[in-house]
């Protein structure tokens, strides 16, 4: 494998290119937070302004707070984008 010969972020894009990562996990929600499990988690979701958040704990307290901030109407992603959802279908 390059990656381990060679050592090159271009061995190591190479490699992650093949790379499919399952991660599976307890969900969790306001009924059964356990902090302990938040603390250890290696799953993080990257926001619209730049912040790191976990996922164990992003949908029971920031998922509503980012849907609100970063909503967008279709409308309004059409007129963006130059499509129409249903050039999608």
């Amino acid at each position: 494998i390059d990656i381990v010969t060679k050592g090159s972020y271009e061995a190591l894009g190479k490699l992650m290119y093949n790379i499919v990562m399952v991660g599976i996990m307890h969900f969790q929600d306001v009924w059964n937070l356990d902090l302990d499990r938040v603390s250890r988690c290696g799953i993080h979701y990257a926001t619209p302004d730049g912040r790191i958040i976990s996922f164990c704990t992003y949908n029971s307290i920031h998922r509503a707070v980012f849907e609100e901030k970063f909503k967008q109407s279709a409308e309004d992603w059409m007129k963006q984008i130059g499509k129409k959802l249903t050039d999608y279908a």
